[in-house]
């Protein structure tokens, strides 16, 4: 039995139907939200949905109190019906499968439901609706399995249907018998019996023969032979395998072509590759999706800065320290602002030290500069220049980038300090690293996009006044 799982699609995103239960017929119907205690506001408008006279579910199933669990909230509106229907007759015939048990399908549904006939009722937001079905296609491609969208035929737009991937099937319907006969079902209602004496019965004379009447309606002989039959459900059995196999196959394949190799790309570091084959991909719904998804994820702060100044024990000037015997002092520069910083007290500062410590759980490559511009100053040897360091740091572990600062400067002295962290050595993004260096002043957009694609990067300008 092939079962299928329904998603309720809403402006905040699809919601999973993950579970269906009767309950007692003295309560009143719930839903509840992931399995918890908590009910939603829709819990009053499905009660009324379920309930005769006015719900159309008890006319259906029987019974007339549920509860229903559902993954993500649903908080107003009506075009939680349609999905919440399909769920009824589903579970009706063992086909909706709940939490934990494993789909043939997924269905993506909206509309509401007129209980007098049944139609299939205008929603409207579906632009926002569609906008939120890309994790799912992109889910359910990467497991083989069919999408199927039920929406109103009222809020069919052509050109937005016209984006979707070529294995999304789209019903837009008028009545909720359309979506059952696309699914294959004929869920009967279940009525009462009528009571005796609304039961209206005429006597017949007896002398009336029946027996024509009873042979004209007899119901034809089965003239089906067994074999027939088999064949017919040999061959429906044989195109249903080829139908799952190719749509397995199709999943397969674009998942082997995006996702798959993407992500490949990004924990390798090969970000240039990866931005090329995003913005070449055949389907930008899914690349966009992908980059969304990267751009949703929590980034660990992997990397942390502090800046160390060196005085004189004396407190006075750096110039001359060797004649006067005394030692230089070092103390944590507090710093104001969070780009651009500025240190306080920088005057008869010796030296400066950067420390970068790898704050992460894990070993992690470190790219680090420390480069020095002044507008009237020299610099007078390697001390006082640029600093690098590229290597792995363990967990906890830091370096120390030290820079002397000039003797003699009159105009002001600005430290660039940049640094990258990733997970594994990386030739592109050491490329990179070196062109950030070589010219600090244009990699603005590069470094911004490197740390969208999920590197830990810092970059600060530090004045020191004279």
């Amino acid at each position: 039995m092939m079962k299928l799982r329904i998603y309720i699609a809403t402006t905040n995103g699809p919601s999973e139907i993950q579970s269906l239960v009767e309950e007692d017929p003295d309560i009143s119907s719930v839903v509840c939200l992931n399995g918890t205690t908590q009910s939603l506001p829709i819990t009053p408008g499905y009660d009324a949905f379920v309930r005769k006279p006015t719900g159309v579910i008890e006319r259906m199933t029987g019974h007339r109190v549920y509860r229903l669990d559902v993954s993500d909230p649903i908080t107003n509106g009506e075009s939680w019906q349609l999905g919440v229907y399909l769920a009824h007759a589903l579970a009706a015939e063992g086909r909706l499968a709940q939490r934990g048990e494993p789909a043939n399908g997924v269905l993506f549904v909206t509309g509401a439901v007129n209980a007098r006939d049944l139609g299939v009722e205008k929603v409207g937001h579906m632009v926002e609706k569609l906008d939120h079905t890309g994790q799912l296609m992109m889910e359910t491609a990467g497991e083989g399995l069919p999408l199927t969208i039920f929406l109103p035929k009222a809020d069919l737009d052509q050109a937005l249907i016209g984006k979707l991937p070529p294995n999304v099937d789209v019903f837009a319907i008028e009545n909720v018998s359309e979506a059952l006969d696309a699914l294959q079902m004929g869920v009967p209602e279940k009525t009462a019996a009528p009571d005796r004496e609304e039961v209206q019965t005429s006597p017949m004379p007896s002398s009336v023969d029946h027996s024509e009447e009873e042979k004209a309606t007899e119901p034809p002989a089965d003239t089906t032979s067994p074999s027939s039959s088999i064949t017919r459900y040999r061959v429906l059995l044989g195109l249903g395998l080829i139908l799952i196999f190719s749509l397995a196959a199709f999943g397969y394949r674009l998942w082997d072509e995006g996702p798959r190799q993407w992500q490949e790309m990004a924990e390798k570091g090969q970000i240039e590759r990866l931005e090329a084959a995003l913005n070449d991909h055949a389907w930008p719904w899914l690349a966009e999706t992908y980059r969304e998804k990267l751009q949703r994820s929590p980034q660990a702060v992997s990397l942390a800065l502090s800046v160390r100044g060196l005085r004189p024990a004396d407190g006075k000037s750096c110039a001359g320290m060797r004649f006067r015997n005394t030692s230089l002092k070092a103390e944590t520069l507090k710093v104001q602002g969070e780009n651009n910083l500025r240190l306080t007290r920088p005057d008869r500062l010796c030296r400066l030290e950067f420390e970068l410590t790898n704050r992460s759980g894990a070993t992690r490559q470190i790219w680090s500069s420390v480069i020095p511009q002044m507008s009237n100053s020299r610099f007078r040897d390697k001390q006082e220049t640029m600093q690098l360091f590229t290597g792995e740091l363990e967990s906890g572990e830091s370096v120390v980038l030290p820079i002397r600062l000039p003797l003699f400067r009159s105009g002001d002295l600005n430290y660039t300090v940049t640094a990258l962290s990733f997970d594994q050595p990386s030739e592109e993004i050491s490329s990179q690293f070196y062109a950030m260096v070589e010219n600090p002043g244009g990699t603005d957009e590069v470094f911004e996009k490197y740390r969208s694609y999920g590197l830990t990067m810092i970059r600060r300008e530090i004045p020191v006044t004279p």
